[in-house]
């Protein structure tokens, strides 16, 4: 191309440009492609708990529950062998609900509990049996109730020899609970123990001698405050006497010496306003003596 040609051209392509403006918009191209997504990121790290909220509002009062005219609705609390019963107060509103389960030992040692009120609170008398290595001489518990949670929790153990039952009960402001042992791993012959509540705690107040020692029941008679206790065996013979004692002058004394075989147990059970008392000796699980105090000597039925 000469000079001629170069500077023609030239100057086509400057006045192109100078035209710039009166050209039309050229259309909108077609939407590209999307891009392809991206790799997940790493997860994060768990975040710490949260504070605790606030309490929230306390719910209605619940209906009333139905109790009977007289008031005399109890509470009842189960062990492996039997029940115990307490009575509550005649204006409370009494419901049955599941409170806790208790450490004992074996389902066969634990023999039965009892329930009392000291000074308001409420507690959980447990006799065991064995020990946690199958020996006689274990602790039998006591429980006490802690009204703010509602639970029981462990207030004191007392050393027990093959405890049968604790029986519980007040002469005028003093508060005692006897246990009965049974055996000692050798032996039926041995002390049983009757505890004083000394403001804080039981302690013992005196041992009475058993054979056997199954059950003791307090009972009172015309004022007078009596406390048997059924013995089972006497060596290698069921052949033996369960006794009652009488309190007098400060603590229990013999009073009288009743002949049993194998007996497993006593209660006293009150029939026409306290006129009648009739002291119940169990010898067999099918038989019973109930003795009398109205009766003479030797007057007894066998049911």
């Amino acid at each position: 191309m000469d000079t001629t040609d170069a500077t023609d051209a030239m100057g086509q392509l400057e006045q192109r440009f100078d035209n710039a403006d009166n050209f039309a918009r050229g259309e909108k191209g077609d939407i590209g492609m999307s891009g392809r997504d991206g790799n997940a990121g790493i997860k994060g790290e768990k975040g710490s708990a949260g504070e605790k909220g606030s309490q929230g509002k306390r719910g209605q009062k619940g209906t009333p529950g139905t109790c009977d005219a007289q008031g005399s609705s109890c509470c009842t609390a189960v062990s492996i062998l039997g029940f115990s019963s307490f009575n509550v107060d005649k204006d409370a509103q009494l419901v049955f609900t599941y409170l806790r389960k208790f450490k004992t030992y074996q389902p066969e040692e634990l023999k039965l509990l009892n329930i009392f009120t000291i000074d308001g609170s409420l507690f959980l008398a447990f006799a065991n049996y064995y020990g946690d290595i199958h020996k006689h001489k274990t602790s039998s518990m006591i429980y006490k109730m802690d009204e703010p949670s509602g639970k029981f929790n462990l207030y004191q153990t007392l050393q027990t020899r093959g405890a049968r039952r604790f029986e519980y009960f007040s002469i005028a402001d003093k508060h005692f609970l006897a246990v009965a042992n049974f055996w000692t791993d050798r032996t039926n012959q041995l002390d049983s123990v009757v505890y004083q509540w000394n403001g804080l705690k039981f302690i013992v107040f005196q041992k009475i001698s058993t054979n056997g020692g199954s059950q003791f029941t307090f009972f009172t008679i015309s004022g007078e405050k009596y406390l048997a206790v059924a013995n089972y065996r006497d060596g290698n013979s069921w052949s033996t006497k369960s006794v009652i004692y009488k309190w007098s002058s400060g603590k229990f004394n013999k009073f009288q010496e009743i002949a049993t075989e194998g007996a497993q147990g006593c209660t006293a059970f009150v029939i026409n306003n306290d006129t009648t008392m009739l002291l119940q000796i169990i010898t067999t699980p099918h038989i019973s003596i109930l003795f009398s105090p109205l009766c003479s000597s030797g007057q007894e039925a066998t049911l």
